[in-house]
């Protein structure tokens, strides 16, 4: 089955959104998605969730004569496998062809740079040898695969365990768990895959793109490195050609990126052992990069900013006119923890933030939910004025015609009894409500 062609307009707003530095989840150029690595029951199982794209890996062993060539060597065996449910345009029982791009490449980032001891593999000489093979299935498509694979084949062979044996007189006996712990495979490094993808002639660069993304996009460089920012693999695809400075710019980002995997996979496996050791199975491990803002929350937050007696909690009636220039002074700590929410920015995205891409702000659940009461409350005892309703954000709600029609007639009132009393110097100041728009 085909994928389902993506129309005129759609690849236009995509296309435009990308050149306005915008992404359609709010992701910054170089931001990942959230990305989280669980481990299974059995040693070796690995499921790699990035966004909503979601990757098994299993590792198994076993034991098989070596070849002629290298007799002293195991062998490490790499498999992918696309389900047809995870996207329409996988076929069944057959490798695509962007299928057997990512099995070779999976084979140069884990074999080629031999992150395994594959002599730590061998039994006998000549004779047996262990045969580690990573299985590699793809149960969701939602973008930017490569990555997801490539973190799930290293996170399950350093979860992996293999079988402990015994050679006597020749016979090699394989133990099973009770009798003899099973000994982890000798990791020498965990090159990890980040992938970059160009749009208009190289002009716009896009980190970990999505699905529909990765449908416009006119090229792609994918670099395989580790912790110690040795690149293992590089991989270029597209027709445009890119200038040394971009290489140079997309290098200094994946070691930035992959020293986060690198940590996020060590605390998994530190977590899956502990909770291992308790007794209580399996275990986890998440990497929130970024949180995601909807249109409205950014929209208040703002007002907030607009809005000292809103930040504060104080009602619009017990401001006078002049009072809405004057800072209210509480002993609550709300500036305090609004201003620790503006900065709260990760900084290693700080140091690889795209030119020119707009710095998102981020509000945490607590504090959102609390403004977002407050700001309830304020609407819901709040007069309206001749010009109808306060526009304070998204979150007002429309008022019933009848309702206008009596604040409009009380408000024409009140005006007609001033007009009618004499001036008096003595007389106080009336109150009125200013309401402020964003903007």
């Amino acid at each position: 089955m085909k994928d389902k062609p993506l129309a005129n307009c759609e690849r236009e707003f995509l296309l435009q959104l990308i050149e306005r530095t915008k992404r359609l989840d709010d992701r910054r150029a170089f931001d990942y998605r959230n990305i989280k690595i669980e481990f299974g029951a059995d040693y070796g199982c690995c499921h790699v969730h990035i966004g909503e794209t979601l990757i098994l890996a299993q590792v198994t062993c076993s034991m098989i004569e070596p070849k002629q060539t290298r007799p002293n060597e195991g062998a490490l065996m790499i498999n992918i496998e696309f389900n047809h449910v995870a996207c329409p345009g996988f076929e069944p029982g057959r490798l695509s062809r962007k299928g057997v791009q990512i099995n070779r490449l999976l084979e140069r980032c884990l074999k080629e740079c031999k992150c395994i001891d594959l002599e730590s593999l061998c039994v006998i000489a000549e004779k047996q040898v262990w045969e580690v093979r990573v299985d590699v299935k793809v149960l969701n498509h939602a973008g930017n695969i490569l990555d997801a694979c490539s973190l799930a084949a290293i996170s399950a062979l350093a979860h992996f365990r293999r079988p402990d044996v015994t050679v006597s007189d020749g016979k090699v006996f394989i133990h099973p768990e009770d009798e003899k712990a099973y000994i982890p495979l000798s990791v020498h490094h965990m090159p990890i895959c980040t992938s970059f993808s160009f749009f208009h002639s190289g002009k716009y660069l896009l980190f970990d793109a999505s699905y529909e993304e990765e449908r416009v996009m006119e090229g792609q460089m994918i670099i395989a490195m580790n912790k110690h920012r040795e690149i293992c693999a590089l991989h270029m695809s597209g027709t445009h050609l890119l200038h040394k400075d971009q290489v140079k710019r997309c290098t200094n980002i994946a070691a930035s990126k992959v020293m986060q995997l690198d940590e996020l996979v060590h605390r998994a496996l530190q977590n899956d052992k502990e909770s291992r050791d308790r007794g209580d199975g399996p275990s986890s491990a998440e990497l929130n990069t970024y949180t995601k803002i909807d249109v409205a929350s950014k929209e208040v937050k703002k007002n907030l900013k607009l809005r000292p007696d809103v930040e504060k909690g104080v009602s619009s009636d017990d401001m006078g006119a002049g009072d809405s220039d004057r800072q209210v002074e509480t002993g609550s700590d709300s500036d305090e923890q609004v201003d620790e929410s503006d900065e709260q920015v990760n900084d290693s995205d700080e140091q690889v933030s795209a030119g020119g891409a707009d710095e998102m702000d981020t509000v945490t659940d607590e504090h959102w939910s609390s403004e977002k009461a407050k700001i309830a409350e304020l609407q819901a005892t709040a007069e309206v004025g001749l010009g109808g309703q306060s526009t304070w954000g998204l979150l007002e709600q429309e008022v019933p015609l009848s309702e206008q029609t009596k604040m409009i007639a009380r408000k024409r009132k009140s005006r007609e009894k001033r007009k009618a009393k004499p001036p008096s110097s003595d007389s106080e100041e009336e109150e009125t409500v200013t309401l402020s728009t964003p903007g």
